[in-house]
């Protein structure tokens, strides 16, 4: 998979780990997939209350990988970031989701935007709403450049 490009398999995994995460009891404030500037990758950013300021983040990846462990394989998930759930990127994120729009995802493109520059974002819509449907080839080239 290149790294500029963001595929609906992607997005749609991105999706069943937010949800299967809330199943457990693992709280997600906010998530969405960041092109960061600097390397150029694609990012799942999961802001959970799992991540507390200066606590050791191991425990937090072990437990999110224990549950992307629990999923049939292959599972489109290169890269998952843990951030702070009451963090930079989760307050960004529930200020957008505040804008007067209708709750579905959100794309940004170069911007600073939750203590990031990024390239490109691709923003969930809050947890209480649902993902759009989308169409189409699931291999689908989502281009947020």
């Amino acid at each position: 998979m290149s790294k500029g490009q963001l595929f609906e398999v992607q997005i749609a995994d991105g999706k069943r780990l937010v949800d299967r995460l809330d199943e457990v009891g693992i709280r997600v404030t906010a998530a969405g997939w960041v092109k960061e500037s600097e390397n150029g990758r694609w990012c799942l950013y999961i802001a959970t209350s799992l991540r507390r300021s200066g606590g050791d983040s191991r425990e937090a990846y072990r437990r999110v990988r224990e549950v992307i462990g629990e999923f049939p394989q292959p599972f489109w998930l290169d890269d998952v970031r843990l951030v702070e759930g009451s963090g930079q990127f989760a307050k960004a994120v529930q200020e957008l989701h505040q804008l007067p729009v209708s709750p579905s995802t959100i794309l940004l493109e170069e911007r600073s935007f939750g203590g990031v520059y990024l390239e490109a974002a691709w923003i969930y819509p809050p947890r209480s709403a649902s993902l759009p449907s989308r169409k189409g080839d699931p291999k689908r080239l989502l281009d947020g450049t």
